[in-house]
């Protein structure tokens, strides 16, 4: 049986080996640390299991990034609520003294929220470039979601996401 010292040295030989060639520096000429290029990606992956819309979410998360607006990523919310039910509250969605609260904070949350996937990391250095700013879950296909580039489509998609 492995000791924990091995477990973790183990852990962190697969990361270095898994994470795709060279990127430091492709995340580094995108303006991101090591760490923070990490932090996207493990948002990337929280946000979707689909992995044909890994590059949207990418693409999402940049532009509000870029234009200074909260990322909203109610995943990131749910890491930083010690001992989580399973119900996402409004006293949890205005929390401020929670470090990982994307609807109050701007910019990236303290740490990953989870392992990313290759895809993932690949994502972050790969939006779509398609302009997106939000994005609903699809009522209409299982794991999708519906992408838009304003407040009143989004606005629209969420409301078609309620009635559903």
């Amino acid at each position: 049986m492995p000791t924990e010292e091995e477990v973790i040295k183990k852990m962190i030989a697969t990361f270095w080996e898994r994470l795709p060639d060279h990127y430091e520096i492709h995340v580094a000429s995108r303006g991101l640390s090591l760490r923070e290029g990490i932090i996207l990606a493990s948002l990337i992956e929280a946000e979707t299991a689909n992995e044909e819309e890994k590059d949207d979410i990418s693409d999402v998360i940049w532009n509000r990034l870029n234009k200074g607006m909260q990322l909203g990523i109610d995943a990131a919310v749910i890491y930083g609520i010690p001992n989580f039910d399973g119900d996402l509250k409004r006293k949890d969605l205005t929390n401020e003294e929670n470090p990982y609260n994307l609807r109050i904070h701007k910019g990236l949350p303290p740490t990953p929220i989870n392992t990313p996937s290759q895809k993932s990391l690949l994502a972050v250095l790969n939006p779509s470039m398609k302009g997106y700013l939000f994005y609903v879950l699809d009522p209409l296909k299982e794991k999708s979601h519906v992408f838009t580039k304003t407040i009143e489509e989004h606005n629209e998609a969420v409301r078609r996401y309620l009635k559903k």
